[in-house]
């Protein structure tokens, strides 16, 4: 009798840390929605984005989806696939 009243104890623990871990997520949750959203104004990114590619694998057109180190990474709007390129 004695194992099961600690094991309803230990269960109530737990369902007790659960519970407080969701509402330390949920408050975070709303300090994130609360806080106003900031915004990049284009006019002060020189960022240009590359121009399309035409994908190897099914000759679709293919977007630019980032840059890493010396390689742009596309992405075909046709297939899916992902590819990249050295910049030049």
């Amino acid at each position: 009798m004695t194992e099961i009243k600690q094991w309803d104890r230990m269960a109530a623990r737990r369902i007790q840390a659960v519970e407080q871990e969701h509402k330390m997520i949920d408050q975070a949750v709303r300090r994130a929605h609360r806080s106003e959203p900031t915004f990049v104004d284009d006019a002060d990114c020189d960022f240009e984005a590359p121009p399309a590619e035409q994908c190897p694998a099914c000759g679709g057109e293919a977007f630019a989806g980032g840059s890493l180190g010396k390689l742009i990474h596309y992405n075909c709007r046709q297939c899916g696939w992902w590819f990249h390129k050295e910049c030049v």
